[in-house]
C-alpha cells in the first residue's frame, strides 16, 4: 500500500502536472494565435516528449525488479541506463569507496529518486550532452554528486523561486541528516551534491 501510494504521489506530482500545464498552455496559445502561438506549441510539445521519455523510463524500471529490490549499485545502472536511452542522453555511473556497502531501503530510494530529477533536470534544463553520476560509499556515509556539461543557471533562484525540483532533493537529504548543494553558473555546468549520513 505504501509503494502504491508513493507511485501515486510520483505520477501526480511529475507526469499529470507536467500533461496538465502543456494542455493549458497550448490551449491559451491557440486564443492569441501568431508567433506566440508557435512558440508556446513547440514548447509544448517539447514538454510533451519528455514527459512520454519519463514514462517509457518508469515502464522499464517496472518490468524488471532489480530497478526497485536490487542492490543500490545495480539499481543505479538500471535507472540511468533507462533514462539515457529514453533522452537520449549518454550517462556515466561511477560507483567508488566500498563497494559492499548497501544502505538501507529508503535511502537507497531516496538516491535513485535524487539520480532520476537530476537526469531529467540536466536534459531538460541544462541541454546537456554529456551526465557523469558519482556514488562514493563508505560505512559512515554516501556522497553521490551528478555532474553535466550543460547551459547551467542560477541555483540560487532555482531554490528560493524556482519548482519542486532541487527543493525535494535538498528536502530528501535533510530527511536522513544530510546535505544538499549546488555548484552552477551561466554556461558553466551543473554539478549536484547530496550527502547523507549511514551510521545513524
Amino acid at each position: 500500500i505504501a509503494e502504491r501510494e508513493r507511485i501515486g504521489r510520483d505520477l501526480h506530482d511529475s507526469v499529470i502536472q507536467r500533461l496538465y500545464g502543456a494542455g493549458l498552455a497550448m490551449q491559451a496559445a491557440l486564443e492569441s494565435g501568431g508567433e506566440r502561438l508557435r512558440t508556446a506549441v513547440t514548447g509544448a510539445v517539447d514538454e510533451i516528449d519528455d514527459t512520454i521519455a519519463e514514462i517509457r523510463t518508469v515502464i522499464h524500471d517496472l518490468r524488471r525488479d532489480v530497478a526497485e529490490t536490487g542492490r543500490l549499485g545495480d539499481r543505479l545502472q538500471l535507472v540511468a541506463g533507462a533514462q539515457a536511452a529514453a533522452l537520449g542522453v549518454p550517462v556515466q555511473v561511477h560507483v567508488v569507496g566500498d563497494v559492499t556497502v548497501e544502505p538501507a531501503t529508503p535511502v537507497s530510494d531516496a538516491v535513485i529518486a535524487v539520480i532520476r530529477e537530476g537526469i531529467a533536470n540536466a536534459h531538460r534544463h541544462g541541454q546537456a550532452s554529456h551526465i557523469d553520476i558519482e556514488v562514493d560509499l563508505h560505512e559512515k556515509g554516501l556522497r553521490l554528486e551528478v555532474g553535466d556539461d550543460g547551459v547551467g543557471f542560477d541555483p540560487t533562484a532555482s531554490l528560493t523561486t524556482g519548482g519542486y525540483g532541487l527543493k525535494n532533493l535538498r528536502a530528501r537529504a535533510v530527511e536522513f541528516g544530510g546535505t544538499f548543494e549546488v555548484d552552477a553558473g551561466p554556461g558553466a555546468g551543473t554539478r549536484l551534491y547530496w550527502r547523507v549520513p549511514l551510521d545513524r
